[in-house]
């Protein structure tokens, strides 16, 4: 996707599936997550994926490259390394 692309619920495809992934990038279980199912995100077929970062930039940037390498290959991926009131859980303030 587009590095300039600002991602809200509206740019995403409508009549599709969206899995939407809040990840912290210290989280070993967000970790695991990115592994399993980045090993299989061809088979989700036209699935949309979006991965909102919880951490301090930096941080995110760093999960991204190390953890995020199978997403970036699949065409239907988007990520947010800073969270945005668009894709904020409503506890958490952006």
């Amino acid at each position: 996707n587009n590095k300039n692309q600002k991602i809200t619920p509206a740019s995403l495809p409508i009549g599709q599936p969206v899995v939407v992934f809040y990840f912290d990038p210290f989280c070993d279980h967000c970790k695991e997550q990115a592994k399993i199912v980045g090993q299989d995100a061809a088979k989700f077929g036209k699935t949309t994926f979006v991965w909102v970062g919880l951490g301090e930039m930096e941080d995110n940037v760093t999960f991204k490259k190390e953890h995020l390498k199978l997403f970036l290959k699949h065409l239907y991926v988007k990520i947010i390394l800073q969270m945005s009131a668009q894709f904020c859980p409503s506890h958490i303030e952006p």
